[in-house]
């Protein structure tokens, strides 16, 4: 594997991390407001709040797949 400086390693594993984090934050609001709408029996729009949870997650599991690439590079 090639090396990195220590310094954009870093910075990118943060970059990165930051994104999932906020993407699974979005992640989280659209399912906990899906929650309460089945809760309060609107069946329909629970499930239209989360749609689009499957492009989000395969977008975190591609910026998780880019974090443990970074982490196995060396780093100079």
């Amino acid at each position: 594997m090639s090396a990195m400086p220590a310094e954009v390693k870093t910075q990118a594993v943060t970059a990165n991390l930051k994104a999932i984090q906020a993407l699974l934050a979005v992640a989280a609001k659209q399912s906990a407001e899906a929650c309460l709408l089945s809760q309060c029996a609107q069946h329909n729009e629970a499930i239209g709040t989360v749609f689009g949870l499957d492009a989000i997650l395969q977008d975190v599991t591609a910026l998780y797949s880019a974090v443990v690439v970074l982490h196995r590079l060396k780093a100079r």
